[in-house]
């Protein structure tokens, strides 16, 4: 059995609701996902502003979920798939930090250095208890997305 190497990163700032994308890593990391997936070698990154260095970060993975806040208009604690093919300026997915997510995914499509897999789960950002209450959401998503890989 092939095991393949799974990239969990939670994109955002320990501050308000940027917070989102690295409480879903957390809470991801204390269940027991080796167990549930054991075919997966499952790593976990949390990061502030990666720009271009999500390309180093993405770079040792098979596959990768990339877990960032959202503002796109959806209710506060909407949670939404995209797949790399889905992702562009318009997609919701924001960066206060100039060279976001989006733009460096594009980079890395461009170069080739991407990994085979990626989906990127956003959460609405909005008032921190309706975000923070569809954190079981998102983790279910993952726990999907996993399911498939």
């Amino acid at each position: 059995m092939q095991h393949r190497n799974i990239l969990i990163l939670g994109v955002g700032s320990p501050f308000g609701a940027d917070r989102l994308g690295w409480q879903a890593v957390a809470a991801l990391e204390r269940q027991s996902l080796s167990a549930q997936f054991p075919r997966l070698d499952i790593k976990f990154e949390q990061t502030d502003r990666p720009g271009s260095r999500l390309l180093t970060l993405l770079g040792q993975a098979d596959a990768a979920i990339i877990i960032d806040a959202m503002h796109s208009g959806l209710p506060a604690g909407s949670v939404r798939r995209f797949s790399l093919d889905e992702l562009n300026a318009g997609s919701g997915l924001v960066s206060t930090h100039g060279f976001g997510v989006v733009d460096a995914l594009a980079l890395g499509r461009a170069l080739g250095g991407l990994p085979g897999k990626i989906v990127v789960i956003g959460i609405e950002m909005g008032d921190s208890e309706s975000a923070e209450g569809a954190l079981a959401a998102l983790l279910e998503r993952v726990l999907d997305e996993l399911a498939q890989m």
